[in-house]
């Protein structure tokens, strides 16, 4: 079975992601789930430049959060909206 480069791409970035949340002490929830500012700082975005970006697209955000969040977003979903905005050269 082969894996799709983007999914491989997507799945090495999200462990970078996690690794870079978990030293940044940011909250995680269980199912690996961030703050929404905390998932614009790991992308290097300003939170409302963050928002505007995944407006009216397919970008799960979850209504759940903690420590102080009132919506959070998969890390497997946002490396996978990372990988997606690369451009072919």
């Amino acid at each position: 079975m082969t894996t799709h480069p983007h999914q491989a791409l997507a799945e090495a970035t999200a462990l970078v992601l996690l690794q870079a949340a978990q030293e940044a002490g940011y909250w995680i929830s269980a199912d690996l789930r961030i703050g929404i500012d905390d998932a614009a700082a790991l992308v290097g975005m300003t939170p409302a430049s963050f928002k505007n970006r995944i407006a009216g697209t397919a970008f799960p955000v979850y209504n759940l959060g903690g420590r102080g969040h009132k919506r959070s977003v998969r890390i497997a979903d946002l490396a996978n909206w990372l990988e997606s905005q690369a451009k072919a050269a």
